[in-house]
This record gives structure tokens, C-alpha cells and sequence, in this order.
């Protein structure tokens, strides 16, 4: 976050921002007021950056014909996840690369992805018992979760393709929360952590057995398209589509139900977005290999078919706490004892979350367990050697590991992957056999521990303490 924001700060003052873009943001002097107090040479103590390279990181980018910015699972989190897109975006917008060949272009979409339920205004917030949070998507902080069911908020609870036992912060506090809940509910393809604690476990659908429309890679297509699956198999056993799930559990409590059984729920959702490219679920179904591919939009277009008169709100008002907690967290920062570990997650090609613990040939191809990756300067300083067993830890929790020594990592820095922690999980026997530890027995959880715009954890930047065990 604060890279970004000394890049925007150096470029306005050295080279001045886009014109273009700057006219298309409504309220750019408040901008401007919180990207005053980041310099490059404010920020590199923090950022591990000498301010001479951060300058000429922004030069170059502000100078170049064409620049992108990407942002996507690591930095969003963090505690600043929400203020760190944000600043993203406008770093693209003021440079006059978004939507811009050769710039950040928005993709076509098929299906738009349903709008935010809550607004950009501070009464979006929500004062609740546990402090003040935005919800997002009508969702509530995971890591709030410990404390609604200790408090009685929360007495039930389905688990719906997720495992959060080991996906979560809490770690044993979060067990042991599970554990209490009156109802504990998992619709799944195996018995997982959580199902372990499950009182019922309910077999879902796989992908082989049924249709199902592929949306979730949208925004990433070079050449947009959208594609219709049928199913393949019939489901084995008694597994069930979730409508069918929850259906049956809704007519048994006297719920109201929103599709039916019977009803094209895949139709009823997004036959009004296919509408606009003249499809709909029927039409792609009658297609041989159930794909079309959609015209893409023409740079240019975006902002103006987005917004009325195509301006942006580019300080919106529910940034504002963000940006207070901001300039504290910098002060925490600029405090922080030397040798401060940060723990950061490593993704691996042979893991996905938790969802690919069961997959044997994984395991034999890197995916056996989760090691504490360390630098080489680090390890000299803890005396630690590849292949030692270490005890990292925190106010939060601890969990015991092995080192795994990597000189691509910068100074300070430690990492492991996560969704392991399978020592219990009797259903996901591979998974068992290789159980690695639940990482996330790291992450803070409570009020105040998630960022209050986006409710997101932090699940990386983590400080911890590494012990060498005998």
C-alpha cells in the first residue's frame, strides 16, 4: 500500500498526473491531501526500498507508452487490502493506462458480476458488538466468526464447499467454537477438517455430474467467451445438486424457497446478463461444445458505459477509516523492533487452499507438506539449518515446522503454504497420511484484527517469532 501510494505521490509531483484521468476523478485534492504524507523517502524505511528506486520505479512506469498494474490474492490480505486496490486503480487511471490498449482493459464479460450490496458511503458501516465493518456482499468478517458464536450471534451453521477450520484464523479457539455451535452443517465432495466436527455431511455434485456455467475466470480472458457444461455421469450415491439440498431443507422448515426443484436455477440467474450478447442458457446449450465467444469491448468504453458522464468517485467516504487505521499502522511500523519476522503465504503448483490435500500424486510431487521457508541470512541469524524443526508463533497461536532454506525470499521474511493441518481429518485419508499444520493457527482474529472496508483477515504480513527446536 504504501509503495503505491509514494509512486502516485512522486509521479504528481515530479511529472503531474494523466490530464484525462485526473478529469475523471471528482475529488482529487483529498487524493492528493492522503497521498501527502508518503513520500519515497517517508516510506522506504517501511517498504525495504531504497526512496531513490522507488522514485525511479514511478518515473518509469508514469513515462513509459503503456504500463499495467495487477493486484489479486496476496496483497488483499493483508491489512490494507481495500486502500491497496484502491490506490492500484487510480495509479493506472493517473498515469492514462486504464482502459487503454496496452494498459489495464477490462474484460467482456459474459455474466457481470453481481454489484456490491453495500455502498461506498460511511453508512454502509454497521456498528455491531464487536466494532464498526462494512459487510461485503451482505458477508460478515471470518474473523469475527469465534466471537458471534461464543456470544450466541451465531447457534448454526453451514458449510457449503469450504473448509474453515483450517482456511480461518483461530485455529484451536475456532475448533473448539465449531465444536459448540448446536447445528454444524458441510455440503461437500469429502469429509474435511471442518466436516470432521460436521453433526450431518451432506454429498454434493461433483463437476462430472452436473451442468454448470463457468464464470468464475471471466475478467482474465485474452479472447471472452462464456461456456456451458452438461453433466457427464449420473451422481453416485446419494449425492445431490445444492438446490436439491437445500430445497429439501427448506421445505422441511417451512422456508421460502427462491428456485424450486424442477426450475432452471442456472437460467433463472443468468439468462438477463447472457440477454446483452443475445444468448441465454438454452442457446448455449444447443451449441456442440456449449461455448460462444463475445465480442470484446473496444478500449475506451468502460468508464463512460459504467458511470454517468463517466467520472469517478476517487475518495470514496468508506475509505476514510481505512486511511485513519493507515497512518497508525505506519506508526506501529516505523517502531517494530529490528529482525521483526513477517510471515507471508506461499502458493505452490501442487496445492489449492485445501481443496487438493486428498489427491495422492500430489503429494509426491511437492504437496507432502508446508514447510517454513527462510532466507539464507535469516537462517544464519536463528541457526538454522535445511531441514531443522522450528516452532513459529505469536500472540495469536503456534505450530512446529520445518525449515526449508530459499534465497529468493528478501531478508525478514518467512513463508509457508496453507490449507494443511490434516492430523484428525479420517475422511481425506492421503490427506492424513501427509498432514502438514494449519499455518493459519497464525492469523489474527477479533475485533479490530480485519481490514473494516473489505471484512478481509489478514492472512499474510504476519509477525512472528521462529525458535529453534532441540
Amino acid at each position: 500500500m504504501y509503495l503505491l501510494a509514494a509512486m502516485l505521490h512522486e509521479i504528481d509531483a515530479r511529472r503531474g498526473f494523466d490530464k484525462a484521468g485526473a478529469a475523471r476523478i471528482t475529488d482529487l485534492d483529498s487524493v492528493r491531501e492522503f497521498l501527502s504524507g508518503f513520500s519515497a523517502a517517508t516510506v522506504a524505511p517501511i517498504v525495504g526500498l531504497d526512496a531513490k528506486l522507488i522514485v525511479q520505479l514511478a518515473l518509469e512506469f508514469a513515462d513509459a507508452p503503456t504500463a499495467a498494474v495487477h493486484m489479486s490474492t496476496g496483497v488483499n490480505m493483508g491489512r490494507q487490502g481495500a486502500l491497496a486496490y484502491w490506490l492500484m486503480h487510480l495509479l493506472s487511471l493517473l498515469t492514462g493506462n486504464f482502459d487503454r490498449t496496452g494498459g489495464n482493459i477490462p474484460s467482456t464479460r459474459g455474466t457481470d458480476p453481481a454489484p456490491a450490496a453495500a455502498g461506498s458511503e460511511l453508512e454502509s458501516f454497521i456498528d455491531s458488538p464487536w466494532g464498526s465493518y462494512r459487510p461485503t456482499v451482505s458477508s460478515h468478517p471470518c474473523a469475527l466468526l469465534i466471537d458471534m458464536i461464543r456470544d450466541g450471534a451465531v447457534k448454526a451453521l453451514f458449510v457449503t464447499a469450504g473448509n474453515p477450520l483450517l482456511t480461518m484464523g483461530g485455529g484451536p479457539e475456532l475448533e473448539e467454537a465449531l465444536n459448540s455451535l448446536d447445528l454444524l452443517v458441510t455440503v461437500d465432495l469429502y469429509r474435511n477438517a471442518t466436516g470432521e466436527l460436521a453433526d450431518w455431511v451432506l454429498p454434493a455434485t461433483d463437476w462430472f455430474e452436473r451442468e454448470d456455467l463457468n464464470t468464475f475466470v471471466q475478467g482474465t480472458l485474452v479472447t471472452p467467451y462464456v461456456q456451458w457444461a452438461g453433466a457427464i455421469v449420473e451422481p453416485i450415491g446419494e449425492r445431490r445438486t445444492e438446490q436439491r439440498i437445500f430445497n429439501d431443507i427448506a421445505e422441511k422448515a417451512g422456508a421460502p424457497i427462491m428456485f424450486p426443484n424442477g426450475t432452471d436455477m442456472l437460467a433463472a440467474i443468468n439468462d438477463g446478463a447472457l440477454g446483452r450478447h443475445d444468448l441465454s442458457l438454452a442457446s448455449l446449450r444447443e451449441l456442440p461444445d456449449g461455448i460462444a465467444l463475445l465480442d470484446q469491448v473496444a478500449p475506451g468504453s468502460f468508464l463512460d458505459t459504467m458511470r454517468p458522464g463517466g467520472t469517478i468517485e476517487g475518495d470514496p467516504p468508506m475509505l476514510r477509516v481505512a486511511k485513519e487505521r493507515t497512518v497508525e499502522q505506519f506508526s506501529g511500523l516505523l517502531s517494530e523492533p529490528m529482525g521483526t519476522l513477517k510471515l507471508i503465504t506461499r502458493r505452490t503448483s501442487h496445492t489449492i487452499n485445501s481443496a487438493m490435500q486428498n489427491v495422492e500424486k500430489l503429494k509426491a510431487k511437492g504437496a507432502a507438506d508446508n514447510p517454513l521457508y527462510v532466507s539464507p541470512t535469516d537462517a544464519d541469524r536463528l541457526a538454522l539449518i535445511d531441514g531443522s524443526r522450528v516452532r513459529v508463533s505469536n500472540q495469536w497461536g503456534a505450530v512446529e515446522s520445518t525449515v526449508k532454506i530459499d534465497d529468493t525470499l528478501r531478508d525478514g521474511v518467512v513463508a509457508m503454504t496453507h490449507g494443511f493441518g490434516n492430523a484428525n481429518t479420517s475422511g481425506m485419508p492421503h490427506a492424513q497420511r501427509y498432514p502438514g499444520v494449519n499455518v493459519n493457527a497464525l492469523a489474527p482474529v477479533g475485533p479490530g484484527s480485519f481490514d473494516p472496508v473489505s471484512t478481509m483477515s489478514q492472512l499474510t504480513g504476519i509477525p512472528v517469532e521462529v525458535t529453534a527446536l532441540p
